[in-house]
């Protein structure tokens, strides 16, 4: 219960790092959740206690004065205590300050469990009528079926891709691209390690406590006053009985991110100063929840990209300092990958709820893409919310929608399993092992993105190049919004779009690998081509230089005539070599060989190397 309730106050401590403390009655060290960096500690028996990363820094220590040896484990914590004279251990340590409080009482009295939760009305169902064209509306594609939701749903995991992505950079394409697209995740390159989400599972979790935060100076009943929430991804069911939530004080505010299609690219800045009003009107009114949600996108109605909304509302909240006083969920048609809620997580959502993949997933079972899924489904998920039995739901009394089966249900647990595998490994990349220390953490680089979009959406984020604005962004909403509710029903197209972004299509997106660039240089491995060589050599550097990477819009300044410098000036190579040093690689990260290999090639050029020890 004492560890319970903290997680209530603040994210786990990933670490890696080991601090040692004293107020010089006390002298104590703590180490990370996960046991990243060393420490070990030696006790003598003329009283004396050393802690250092490794046994041996001090060599006076006989091995006949140590009384106790050990080494502070993971999430563990060791005290000296002046005034009594002796080590106290980390059990002894937590029981006294665990049974200070009664947690228990606290947690059982305030804490609210999403699984506890029950829609008050029957949730949203399954709409097959107008599915076609909100996806169409939403940026769906054919390709996001196949490559992407129908894999993850077969596998139940992630799909992998081949190695890196030779499609257009966003900023550079002429297709209307999701702005999620804009975006390339970080990974862990310096102190912080990688984790493999895999092997390293039992320190990996997804679960979040959302709701109001308290004082973190002040220990209270009302700190445990949260909501438990076991999984990023909500199903229907539990996003309808959040949003009619009226419990212990808990109420909802829905806020819808549409705008009017009338008012065209101006409207979308006005839609989000509108959002980050409302949103801190609700905090104001006392509200605990906000609903962000797209429901109402229709041939009138442009949706808002979630991604825009929540970044929006997040920063909105945080410069007036109320972002603590209300948590966020975002009810969205438009994410579907891992991708997506790995950056609506990490821009500030605290639950999401994809229904438009839920019901892609639906309509491509009834096609026959999917299994059927076994209709015997046991009621309990293990902490993952309440499977509900066959329904017939109603968004209006005059709409009747097709009935969401046991087999639907089943195709959302199997959506949430890969999904919460994916959102683990990108995590993992970074090296952060829980979904509250990655929540709001903007691990993300920007690429293409001008400062107008990243001050109001994404502040703090990188995003070096500069590149589009809201006008931009708004056009692209509106060309995919006119894909799904065009002016003239002529142009409604009958089957998903396919802009080629996975694999090259003729008049699809832009891929430096095309057909001429593969046959050249496959005639050129082959039999030794110089000319295809050639003719693959110009046309992937044209390409580059036209239509797909940044490296192709960087040229050589011309030189002004009579400024050019004497090859006098110009330091010769065997000085130029010199400033060359290889990183501070460890051990773990390389082999014995490829260090030796480096440290000798540094050696005999004058170069600098580093073992990285």
């Amino acid at each position: 219960a004492f560890y319970e309730y903290h997680s209530c106050l603040m994210e786990p401590w990933d670490g890696p790092a080991s601090i040692a403390f004293t107020d010089g009655h006390y002298i104590g060290a703590t180490l990370d959740r996960n046991g990243l960096r060393p420490s070990r500690y030696y006790l003598t028996h003329d009283d004396r206690v050393i802690m250092a990363s490794e046994v041996g820094v001090l060599r006076s220590i006989k091995p006949e004065n140590v009384k106790a040896k050990g080494r502070l484990q993971p999430g563990r914590m060791f005290l000296i205590d002046f005034e009594q004279g002796r080590l106290i251990p980390d059990d002894e340590l937590k029981h006294d300050y665990a049974q200070r409080r009664p947690y228990a009482k606290w947690l059982r009295k305030e804490q609210i469990d999403l699984n506890d939760l029950h829609p008050e009305a029957r949730p949203h169902g399954f709409d097959r009528q107008t599915l076609l064209e909100r996806m169409q509306a939403f940026g769906f594609t054919a390709e996001t079926m196949n490559f992407m939701l129908l894999p993850m749903i077969k596998a139940e995991k992630d799909p992998i891709g081949s190695m890196g992505n030779d499609s257009c950079l966003a900023c550079l394409s002429d297709k209307p691209r999701m702005i999620y697209d804009y975006f390339r995740q970080l990974f862990a390159q310096v102190t912080n390690p990688a984790i493999d989400s895999i092997r390293e599972e039992v320190i990996m979790s997804l679960e979040c406590y959302i709701g109001a935060e308290q004082n973190l100076l002040e220990t209270t009943a009302a700190h445990a006053h949260r909501l438990r929430v076991p999984h990023p991804i909500l199903s229907n069911e539990q996003v309808a009985a959040l949003k009619r939530m009226n419990r212990r004080g808990w109420r909802t505010k829905k806020i819808d991110v549409t705008w009017a299609r009338e008012e065209g690219k101006p409207g979308m800045v006005t839609a989000l100063k509108r959002i980050c009003a409302e949103a801190e009107a609700a905090v104001d009114d006392g509200y605990t929840l906000v609903v962000l949600t797209d429901r109402k996108v229709s041939a009138d109605r442009v949706p808002l990209s979630s991604l825009l909304a929540t970044g929006a509302v997040h920063h909105h909240l945080v410069r007036t300092a109320k972002r603590t006083r209300i948590g966020v969920i975002v009810e969205t048609g438009e994410a579907r990958e891992v991708h997506h809620h790995c950056l609506l997580v990490g821009y500030g959502a605290d639950a999401i709820n994809p229904y438009l993949a839920f019901e892609a997933l639906w309509q491509a079972r009834r096609d026959g893409l999917l299994d059927s899924g076994e209709e015997n489904i046991k009621g309990d998920e293990s902490g993952e919310g309440h499977l509900h039995p066959a329904i017939e739901a109603f968004q209006d009394e005059d709409l009747k929608h097709d009935p969401v089966t046991a087999a639907d249900h089943e195709l959302v647990q199997k959506y949430r399993t890969g999904v919460a595998k994916g959102m683990l490994k990108v995590m993992a990349k970074i090296g952060i092992s829980t979904l509250q220390s990655y929540k709001g953490a903007q691990i993300f680089e920007a690429v293409g993105l001008g400062d107008d979009v990243i001050d109001r959406c994404f502040a703090g984020t990188s995003s070096r190049i500069q590149g589009v604005n809201f006008d931009v962004l708004a056009e692209e909403a509106l060309r995919r919004h006119a894909l799904g509710f065009p002016e003239r029903k002529s142009a409604l197209l009958a089957t998903l779009p396919n802009p080629g972004e996975f694999h090259w299509r003729a008049e699809g997106e832009r891929h430096m690998w095309d057909p001429q660039a593969i046959a050249d240089v496959q005639v050129a491995a082959r039999a030794g081509d110089a000319n295809a060589y050639k003719r693959f050599a110009e046309h992937v550097n044209h390409d580059s230089r036209t239509r797909c990477q940044l490296r192709g819009l960087l040229k050589f300044k011309e030189p002004v005539e009579g400024q050019s410098i004497s090859i006098d000036e110009v330091m010769p190579a065997t000085e130029i070599v010199k400033r060359f040093c290889t990183g501070a690689m460890s051990f773990g990260s390389i082999s014995a060989e490829a260090h030796e290999s480096l440290a000798i090639a540094m050696n005999q050029i004058g170069g600098k190397s580093n073992t990285g020890e």
